[in-house]
């Protein structure tokens, strides 16, 4: 079963002070460490730029370089982010770009290892709605 790592997944597995910190170490030890997650460019982005502001650039580095080394990276085309643009429109903005290209590449029997409920009802998420 592929697994996707969203930005808040990411974020609060390496940032110690996140809100999610702690679920997201629970995750990654039930789920994230024994599966090779498939991510994109503009969540690779998101992490990076958030990890940037929190913990610093030399950590950002080396989460971007954790990611890149570890994960299945994939990158959207022109028409894959026209399709991700059309669910933006679809879901009046429950979920971001980025977001939407999760929705757009998933395929049903996917999970998005993620804190962020926008996904609710559109794909499979862990860690499900309580």
């Amino acid at each position: 079963m592929p697994y996707w790592a969203d930005a808040t997944y990411l974020i609060g597995l390496m940032d110690g002070k996140d809100q999610w910190h702690a679920q997201a170490r629970e995750l990654h030890e039930r789920v994230g460490r024994r599966n090779t997650l498939r991510i994109h460019a503009l969540a690779v982005a998101e992490v990076v730029t958030r990890l940037a502001a929190t913990v610093g650039y030399e950590k950002a580095q080396d989460a971007y370089f954790v990611i890149r080394d570890s994960m299945d990276l994939r990158f959207p085309g022109e028409q894959d982010l026209d399709d991700a643009m059309d669910l933006v429109v679809r879901f009046e903005g429950e979920l971001s770009l980025s977001d939407s290209l999760f929705v757009h590449w998933m395929a049903p029997r996917d999970i998005v290892l993620s804190f962020d409920a926008g996904f609710d009802g559109k794909v499979k998420r862990l860690p499900a709605r309580e």
